[in-house]
């Protein structure tokens, strides 16, 4: 990382000795292996050397705020990623695009029309249907004496609740849902895995590997852009009808249609930004339920304490209000233990 030498001479934070190569330091769960290297070394910062990259990991509240904040804008952009400038369009989303004019254009576009609070409330009812429907299979599950599959069962709920927030409707009868799920699942590994030319850029001249990555990742482009095409072209002859339906007019797509000239959004620019959906809304969110439940399972006492408070709160009022303000603020545990598992889960 380039800003290595920045913070340790402008920010005064001990950095802890490297040394060449500290690959063989960091296993397949990155964050437990990091995690471990600053509790043995106690620093704020660490300076590795994973492969020929310099990474500076911050490990403290004092240090993460001079980072998130003080200089937020010199560590704002990620690393170059060719598997994000294919898939993401350029890369034109939040996540992977560069600090600049388009990004903050696309940030206020996506805090002042998709994620404000009336669109929470426009979801409410799409929640307590779909955590109806999930309670439901528990409840047949549990009357069979059947076991249940957590991972696959949260997946399909988030899955679900993301392409409501997206296209206005589930097409699970379709399959067009699980196809959006096996998608962020093939895709994820590509943008988040270990990219051997980016730790040995030397490895690069012969471009064997960055032509098999940039097949793979264009493979997966075209999957995505025949999807997203079809439902951005499916809105645009909705918003033609003389009498488009309400669900229509609070979906994801539908807002950008509406704003894109505002903002001056290209096709692909969308299509970037609805990718941007689907991964924190499908694999973001069941990763975090799955934690949140794997945890549990592995600490007794304190789902039976949850359980406990929840019973004394209206069980059923609880799950089907789940996100309702109002609500939550009622049940201080669950409260605590929604902010832990955002805070310390794999996301």
């Amino acid at each position: 990382m380039t800003t290595t030498t920045f913070f340790y001479r402008r920010l005064g934070l001990q950095l802890c000795p490297s040394w060449p190569g500290h690959l063989h330091l960091v296993g397949s769960l990155l964050h437990v292996s990091l995690h471990r290297l600053a509790r043995k070394h106690g620093s704020d910062v660490m300076l590795l050397r994973l492969g020929a990259m310099p990474v500076l990991v911050v490990s403290s509240p004092r240090a993460a705020e001079a980072v998130l904040r003080t200089h937020d804008r010199v560590c704002a952009s990620r690393p170059y990623s060719l598997m994000a400038e294919v898939v993401m369009y350029g890369p034109s989303d939040v996540g992977f695009v560069p600090y600049g004019d388009y990004w903050r254009r696309a940030r206020k576009l996506i805090t002042t029309h998709l994620l404000t609070v009336r669109r929470v409330q426009a979801l409410r009812l799409a929640r307590e249907q779909e955590v109806s429907a999930v309670m439901a299979r528990i409840g047949e599950a549990a009357a069979a004496g059947a076991a249940v599959d957590m991972g696959e069962l949260l997946g399909s709920f988030t899955d679900d609740l993301a392409c409501r927030a997206v296209m206005g409707k589930s097409f699970g009868g379709e399959g067009r849902n699980k196809l959006f799920r096996e998608l962020v699942s093939d895709t994820s590994p590509l943008l988040g895995g270990f990219n051997v030319e980016e730790f040995f850029p030397f490895l690069a001249r012969f471009g064997v590997l960055s032509r098999a990555v940039r097949a793979k990742s264009e493979r997966l482009r075209r999957r995505w852009g025949e999807q997203l095409d079809r439902l951005i072209e499916d809105h645009e002859s909705t918003a033609t009808a003389s009498n488009p339906s309400k669900d229509d007019e609070d979906d994801i797509i539908h807002i950008l249609l509406s704003v894109r000239h505002e903002y001056g959004l290209t096709r692909e620019q969308m299509k970037a930004i609805l990718l941007d959906v689907f991964f924190g809304g499908i694999g973001t969110g069941a990763a975090a339920l799955e934690f949140t439940v794997a945890e549990l399972m592995r600490n007794p006492h304190v789902t039976r304490k949850l359980q406990a408070e929840t019973i004394s709160g209206s069980l059923s009022s609880a799950l089907l209000h789940f996100y309702h303000s109002s609500n939550v603020r009622m049940l201080d545990f669950f409260s605590f233990l929604s902010s832990v598992a955002l805070c310390f889960g794999p996301q």
